[in-house]
């Protein structure tokens, strides 16, 4: 059995000239975790908007 764990972040992305981004990433915690590769690895780069869709579909998922 591990202990480790997946942790998923975001953090504003703006490197694109066609608005704003967020970035998600993902990484790993636990024991040994700092044995391992353990940089945030990026998972995917959403618009607001998009953003703004997970975030209501995740609220929905959540409450029920």
């Amino acid at each position: 059995m591990s202990l480790s764990k997946t942790v998923y972040t975001a953090e504003r992305a703006d490197v694109e000239a066609d608005g704003k981004h967020v970035r998600i990433l993902k990484r790993v915690e636990g024991p040994h975790a700092e044995l391992r590769d353990n940089l945030p690895s990026h998972v995917a780069r959403l618009s607001d908007e998009q953003a703004r869709r997970l975030r209501d579909d995740l609220n929905e998922v959540l409450s029920n």
